[in-house]
């Protein structure tokens, strides 16, 4: 038997892939975001390794002493919201707000495709770390997380059952991820 359809979640938007926590004002501001001289972007497809990478790169940039890291908003991918809240997602800030005080130099995160990446990263030839993990292990990844999220009528997203669609989804490029 199999499982009831999902609900689409996902949206594209410029032709990516978007999630319900990542708004279209999101995608378009980080176009325009404000890039330091300074500034390092870790991008990658979610599930890959992209917070531990930060992690590394954080620790590199305080010489490896754990007590001197900040921990503001170095979790925050720049085009994900604050809220896992879908009610109030026009009412929270995106990743990109929250990191625009932080103190140089900032290790800036997102999912998105560089195409998405400010100009001015390019313009300022930012270092940008692209990680890359084996597509097997990213799939079985967010699968286990996606299995987190609940529906609005408090049910699972995703059950152990819904693998093989979900595997077949993500190979195709057709998924909500």
């Amino acid at each position: 038997m199999s499982s009831p359809q999902k609900p689409e979640l996902f949206h594209v938007y410029k032709g990516t892939r978007i999630p319900p926590v990542v708004t279209e004002s999101a995608v378009d501001a980080l176009e325009k975001f404000q890039v330091r001289q300074d500034d390092i972007f870790v991008a990658s497809y979610p599930k890959s390794g992209t917070h531990w990478i930060s992690e590394v790169i954080n620790l590199i940039l305080v010489d490896g002493d754990a007590r001197k890291l900040d921990h503001r908003h170095r979790r925050a991918c720049l085009e994900i919201t604050d809220t896992t809240d879908l009610s109030r997602i026009h009412e929270s800030q995106p990743g990109l707000e929250l990191v625009q005080t932080d103190p140089s130099p900032r290790v800036l995160l997102t999912h998105l495709r560089p195409g998405h990446l400010p100009k001015e990263a390019w313009d300022k030839r930012s270092p940008i770390i692209y990680i890359l993990r084996n597509p097997k292990d990213a799939c079985l990844s967010m699968f286990d997380f996606s299995m987190g999220f609940t529906l609005p009528d408090g049910q699972p997203y995703l059950r152990p059952e819904d693998f093989d669609k979900f595997l077949q989804d993500f190979a195709s490029g057709n998924g909500n991820c």
